[in-house]
């Protein structure tokens, strides 16, 4: 474990190999989590009863010898953090329920050193502040025509689904009073209202314009299905 090094010495050593990833040596949870089981079986077990893969969620190194420094060395599991989480949750007592906090609180702290670090170094450089706010800007703008897009698309179905209401409701005839209540019922208003402010005549014409084309998509299908065709099938 030549390779690592300590960044949290609290309940359970956190490590951090030379491409900056976090870790926990299993046998040191093991040996926290007070496990009455064997070392070897009980990680064996762990990472094969719930899926984990390694070299993804885990790593096998060799790592010190025996007290002598005879023996061969001893094969020691490098778990990530969250697989750590995991097998601390799994193990169901106090002492893992305590240790799986310890994790979290770690992971937290080391998010906002992160974070911290990297506001820092925008700060300080005027480039990387303007490509952090040109960044920020088209994100925002991705985001604003993702959702017009979405309201649009809500605006057109609730159209849709209003209208298959009315005509499913109906038999194969329908009066045009009648339809245009259920059209009102389901929030389409096409009755009279005070021509009072600009946006309520637009919103007439809108709406008259949708009575009348959905008018006759009804009037198609009554005629597709009166039509000697239709009525043999």
């Amino acid at each position: 474990m030549k390779d690592l090094r300590i960044v949290e010495s609290g309940l359970v050593p956190i490590y951090e190999d030379k491409e900056a990833r976090r870790v926990v040596n299993a046998r040191e949870l093991h040996v926290f989590v007070e496990s009455k089981q064997d070392f070897s079986d009980w990680i064996k077990a762990r990472l094969e009863k719930y899926g984990f893969i390694s070299d993804e969620d885990y790593s096998i190194i060799l790592g010190n010898r025996d007290g002598d420094g005879i023996g061969k060395p001893k094969t020691e599991y490098l778990l990530t953090i969250d697989t750590a989480k995991e097998i601390a949750m799994v193990e169901n007592n106090a002492k893992g329920r305590q240790v799986r906090k310890y994790f979290i609180e770690c992971e937290r702290r080391a998010k906002e050193s992160s974070a911290a670090q990297k506001y820092d170094g925008i700060v300080n450089d005027p480039y990387k502040a303007n490509d952090f706010i040109l960044k920020l800007s088209e994100n925002w703008k991705k985001d604003r025509d993702r959702m017009i897009e979405l309201e649009a698309k809500v605006e057109a179905d609730s159209t849709k689904v209003l209208f298959a209401d009315s005509v499913a409701a109906s038999d194969d005839t329908i009066l045009i009073r009648q339809f245009a209540k259920q059209l009102a019922q389901n929030g389409l208003e096409t009755g009279e209202y005070p021509f009072s402010t600009r946006s309520s005549r637009i919103r007439r014409l809108e709406n008259t314009i949708v009575f009348i084309n959905e008018l006759n998509k009804f009037a198609q299908k009554a005629v597709s299905a009166s039509s000697p065709k239709a009525a043999k099938s």
